[in-house]
């Protein structure tokens, strides 16, 4: 926890890390669609993404 209105998250993937940050002020379905968004763009630039922008599976 940081502050108290803001949460990290952190994802690691192949000795990969990225932190995904969540707000306590937006709701569920409004953390969960930026971080969809955020870890799609994430997985993309990773080496294991082949640089390539994932679609909805």
């Amino acid at each position: 926890m940081i502050g108290i209105d803001a949460e990290w998250l952190a994802v690691e993937v192949r000795g990969e890390l990225q932190n995904f940050w969540l707000a306590s002020s937006m709701t569920d379905d409004e953390n969960r669609e930026r971080f969809y968004s955020d870890l799609q763009d994430w997985i993309s630039e990773t080496t294991f993404g082949w640089g390539q922008l994932r679609g909805h599976m």
